[in-house]
């Protein structure tokens, strides 16, 4: 039968542990507060022990609601002889709100929705204390305090990475609240693959400007209306969509003169197809040079 210790996963650690270790465990346990632990993982400090935060997939589900109320002040400890500090990293877990494959396959998701997106904006910034004398053995300190929400804590080079799915003050987090600031899509042919939310706009113009490229073919002004005609090429290997137009004319000096919207002449492409296009405007402004057209940037 476990004990409460045990199903906690809290480590007592005894004053005669590592005692020859001296000065260095000293050291250790002066910035830590507790002793070094004898097994390997990824532990938080509670005052003078250490918790466990890692372990099966069913001690995990058993001992989350334990691990999943720690302090905004908390601090980690890791045990792995393979650790030397580089890879340490700790992400805000995301909400997933759906699967993209263009602005008309937008799907929800499948299985768990919690997802580590691994984008700068959900990084939690840490400092990372190694203990030369303790090859192994690192003092994880979060930056500031940490916000209440879901994290996750991996340490270790891609591939081989040691993991902790851990809670802030989670039991008193709004879930509705919490999921809208921190969402994200997953994209199924971009990378990275998730991006935040509130920039799908961005995303899809993104995805429809991939492979496809824009040919000026002639340029005429005729009866003081000046014509630009040209096509769309679309050099990927999957039908795309197009998205808006913009022309632009300039001076010598590349001043923008006038600036105007418009539309292919379809808002799809097939794989190594072109589309048309043809766009005028009456009257162009004088000292008009160039004529430029590109996609139109979302936002």
């Amino acid at each position: 039968m476990k004990t409460t210790a045990q199903r906690l996963g809290l480590i007592a650690v005894f004053s005669g542990i590592l005692a020859a270790c001296g000065t260095s465990q000293n050291a250790f346990q002066k910035q830590t507060g507790v002793e070094l632990p004898e097994e390997t993982g990824v532990f938080a400090i509670r005052g003078d022990e250490l918790q466990r935060l890692d372990g099966s997939p069913e001690w995990e589900n058993e001992t989350w609601a334990e691990r999943s109320d720690l302090s905004p002040n908390v601090r980690f400890v890791i045990h792995d002889p393979a650790a030397t500090g580089a890879g340490v990293r700790l992400w805000r877990v995301a909400w997933a709100r759906s699967e993209v494959n263009g602005p008309a396959a937008v799907m929800p998701l499948e299985g768990s929705r919690w997802v580590v997106a691994r984008l700068s904006e959900f990084e939690t910034p840490v400092s990372v204390n190694r203990f030369p004398d303790h090859p192994g053995y690192l003092l994880v300190e979060p930056v500031q305090r940490v916000e209440p929400g879901l994290y996750q804590l991996e340490v270790g080079p891609t591939g081989e990475v040691r993991r902790a799915r851990v809670g802030v003050n989670w039991p008193g987090v709004e879930r509705r609240r919490y999921s809208s600031r921190n969402c994200v899509d997953r994209y199924s042919d971009l990378s990275p693959a998730y991006r935040p939310c509130r920039s799908q706009g961005e995303v899809f113009n993104e995805m429809a400007r991939r492979g496809l490229a824009i040919e000026l073919t002639d340029t005429q002004v005729q009866d003081g209306t000046l014509t630009l005609r040209g096509r769309i090429v679309n050099q990927a290997r999957r039908l795309r969509t197009i998205p808006p137009l913009e022309a632009e004319l300039v001076d010598a000096e590349g001043n923008v003169l006038q600036r105007w919207l418009f539309e292919p002449s379809s808002r799809s492409i097939e794989a190594g197809d072109d589309v048309s296009f043809t766009t005028s405007t009456a009257n162009p402004p004088r000292g008009t040079k160039k004529a430029n057209i590109r996609f139109l940037d979302a936002g």
